[in-house]
């Protein structure tokens, strides 16, 4: 219990150190909304003497972040926002064209391909995998599936959920 107690102390004293010391220029108060560009921001923008709850700040923060991952994505670049594009816009979202775990994790500790590389073993043997394709696939039935905790995933409701036997 103790180790939880400084544990939670220490991410607090760097939250705290991290918001003092890494201000910008100008911090609006209120935050102003904005979802015309899909940079994520590099911190959360707390004004200095600033002296109330910073929940908004941290709020604006999350949301900004979560706008960039929804940008349309660029063609040239896995995990980059479009800049032309608009939030609106068509095609796949940044998030979608982050590499799959079995992009990362091959097979008998085979090395990943380089970042914008559809290259490697994939689950379904597909032939060619690209931009734009969605392949939701693991090697192993339940290789990519975990939680947070301690405890059996399935538990007791393995007697009410119908496994799919490997084709």
């Amino acid at each position: 219990m103790r180790f939880y107690v400084y544990a939670a102390t220490l991410i607090s004293a760097a939250l705290l150190t991290t918001i003092s010391l890494a201000q910008p220029a100008t911090c609006p108060n209120p935050p102003v909304v904005d979802i015309s560009t899909a940079q994520t921001p590099a911190d959360v923008c707390v004004p200095a003497g600033f002296g109330g709850n910073p929940i908004a700040f941290f709020d604006d923060y999350s949301w900004r972040a979560f706008i960039a991952m929804v940008w349309p994505a660029s063609t040239a670049q896995r995990g980059a926002p479009d800049s032309g594009a608009v939030l609106g816009g068509s095609g796949p979202r940044v998030f979608e064209t982050f590499k799959s775990d079995w992009e990362v994790f091959q097979p008998n500790g085979g090395a990943p391909s380089d970042w914008n590389s559809f290259a490697g073993v994939n689950p379904c043997g597909a032939q060619t995998v690209g931009f734009d394709d969605l392949q939701l696939a693991s090697f192993n039935r339940f290789g990519n599936l975990g939680q947070a905790g301690a405890g059996n995933l399935v538990g007791h409701l393995s007697r009410r959920i119908r496994l799919i036997p490997d084709i």
